[in-house]
């Protein structure tokens, strides 16, 4: 059985890549899903550290280096593809809901909902 962790805010984070405003379908209509790649901070990093220890995952899921070394998550969610939602959610600045969704370069705090997978004992972060 898969172990839930409590889910938990980032601070502000620079987007690499989203797609938010409509499902990633690039594998197949079965494995759509909505996502965001952001770059890694120290904080986020200790956060994600600290997690994976506590939880003695062997891994985590969804983090890679760029080809210029730079860190990124990669976080994922099938939700609202699973409602039929076209967008996934979006809050602005005053946590209001907002049709607006982010792209490369925009900055964003994420709601990240991490997980111990039963399978192979790694841990994965989703979109909360």
């Amino acid at each position: 059985m898969s172990t839930k962790i409590n889910p938990f805010t980032t601070e502000t984070l620079q987007v690499r890549w989203a797609h938010l405003h409509a499902p990633d379908n690039q594998f197949g209509e079965d494995a759509s899903n909505h996502n965001i790649t952001v770059v890694v901070d120290a904080q986020l990093q200790t956060q994600l550290d600290t997690l994976q220890k506590e939880n003695g995952a062997k891994k985590i899921n969804g983090l890679r280096e760029d080809e210029d070394g730079i860190t990124l998550l990669k976080a994922k969610s099938k939700v609202f593809v699973k409602k039929g939602t076209a967008a996934f959610p979006c809050r602005d600045a005053k946590a209001e809901m907002t049709e607006a969704t982010p792209f490369g370069g925009d900055t964003v705090r994420l709601r990240l909902a991490p997980m111990v997978l039963s399978r192979d004992n790694s841990m994965s972060v989703f979109l909360n």
